[in-house]
């Protein structure tokens, strides 16, 4: 992972120095005002109703359960509508206020419990010696009283301030600037920010085109989401367009990064089964409606490049030819592609397999890959193990990882700090454009090869760079 570099921090320091004095008001103010709120709040809390303790209580619990940007959301969204129906129009106000009143009814809840706590930890004798000396109740309370609450609340009060600092870069979910972050209201604005250095593209695979090609025109490194696009010609330009620019284009073929896998690669590198002769690989999630068509769904794209990526990463080889078949068996997903494929894959080494993607795979489980050699087999993610090694001989090895998640939950990976590192050391990128280029690749030939019902050569996907020509065939 990139090490922590002070002169990054200090050559950047001025750029961001004048949103300082922004973020400290927006803290001092919401500070100023989540003590007065908890003030009343703690004093609903310590009455002899029980009506302002069910109140007190009540406000405290709810607020302290709900998420800091939850409750942005809902006061920079829901206040402006609600108040619409009265007449008010607050869509126009300084966004500042919308982040004030959120961290100030945020922090009210917990100011709310400081302030009970250093109360209930005075002698009560004092309020009873300050009513004797002819002080009233309230007099007694100020007087007395409440300095002496600030000063024990005082250590928490350092700390809630600290932590407003924290909460407080949720802002820029709203579109607010400060020190901690922004939000951008247009993609433009992005491309023109000089302090944007790289971004992360992880919408609907039409898009990606379209966005890499802005993003590495304004001189942006990026990170896109898996496939890389529809076809192989916007795939090709966009390679190019990345070596022309001399910025980062990495592919999120997040799998590669899979423990388990990351294993296997390495097995098969020393030749732990031998020569690598063929392989079965099962793909499925479980999609079971859609509200709407989304055209650019199906299995063997949205869900297969992955293993089109992690075989070819595994073998070493790329795709020499493939026979496919796609269908769609549920008639509930709305999309008008595939939720089934099963393709034949020969590679140039003259490795074959046997690929399987689905979309109607709703037993949790079914992302099984099985690597036959010629001294033994591998089998990832079977039913009780994530790596486990057969050889011919009888001997049977299992890999075993810390922390291993249930088959049916996604495992995080260092795919951006991966990113990261190849932008701040200048190095290749792990997954670069050309790897989503060969995947490409191999899904125009799927896609014909299930069109015309034959084995198709990858020769035969031709990629002219013509941007008035990019439908898929």
């Amino acid at each position: 992972m990139i090490d922590f570099d002070f002169s990054y921090v200090f050559h950047h320091f001025p750029e961001i120095l004048p949103y300082l004095g922004e973020t400290i008001l927006i803290m001092i103010i919401s500070l100023v005002f989540s003590v007065l709120l908890g003030l009343l709040v703690a004093a609903a809390k310590l009455s002899k109703h029980r009506f302002w303790r069910i109140i007190g209580y009540g406000y405290t619990n709810l607020l302290r359960c709900t998420p800091a940007v939850v409750l942005l959301f809902i006061v920079y969204y829901g206040l402006p509508q609600l108040l619409n129906g009265l007449g008010l129009n607050l869509n126009e106000i300084y966004k500042g206020i919308f982040v004030i009143i959120t961290l100030s009814l945020l922090f009210a809840a917990a100011m709310a419990e400081v302030m009970r706590s250093a109360y209930e930890s005075l002698d009560k004798g004092q309020y009873e010696a300050g009513v004797s000396i002819g002080l009233s109740g309230m007099q007694t309370f100020i007087r007395i009283i409440l300095p002496q609450c600030f000063v024990i609340a005082l250590p928490n009060l350092g700390n809630a301030l600290i932590a407003l600092f924290h909460e407080g870069a949720i802002a820029f979910t709203i579109g607010f600037i400060d020190i901690m972050g922004k939000a951008f209201q247009t993609l433009e604005e992005i491309w023109e920010d000089d302090l944007v250095d790289a971004v992360i593209i992880s919408t609907p695979a039409p898009s990606h085109f379209q966005l890499t090609m802005s993003a590495l025109a304004a001189g942006k490194h990026v990170l896109c989401e898996k496939p890389l696009s529809v076809n192989a010609i916007e795939a090709k330009i966009m390679t190019e367009a990345a070596i022309k620019s001399g910025k980062k284009l990495m592919i999120a073929h997040a799998q590669r990064l899979y423990r388990p896998h990351i294993k296997a690669k390495e097995l098969l590198d020393r030749n732990e089964i031998g020569k690598l002769l063929t392989f079965r690989t099962f793909l499925g999630v479980g999609d079971k409606e859609e509200s709407v068509s989304e055209d650019w769904k199906s299995s063997i794209s949205e869900v297969g490049s992955h293993r089109i990526d992690l075989m070819r990463y595994f073998i070493g080889s790329d795709v020499k030819r493939v026979f496919a078949y796609l269908t769609k068996l549920n008639p509930n997903l709305k999309a008008t592609g595939d939720d089934n494929a099963m393709t034949i894959l020969e590679y140039q080494n003259g490795v074959r397999g046997v690929l399987i993607s689905s979309r109607t795979s709703y037993n949790g489980n079914d992302r099984m890959t099985q690597l036959f050699g010629t001294e033994g087999a591998i089998t990832l993610y079977g039913e009780k193990h994530s790596v486990i090694v057969e050889k011919e001989n009888g001997e049977k090895n299992v890999y075993t990882f810390a922390n291993e998640l249930p088959q049916s939950v996604m495992e995080p990976t260092t795919i951006v700090g991966e990113f990261l590192d190849a932008i701040e050391n200048d190095t290749e990128p792990i997954i670069t454009g050309k790897d989503g280029l060969a995947v490409m690749k191999t899904l125009d030939a799927i896609y014909l090869s299930n069109s015309e019902e034959r084995w198709v050569d990858l020769a035969e996907v031709e990629i002219e760079t013509d941007l008035t020509s990019r439908e898929r065939k």
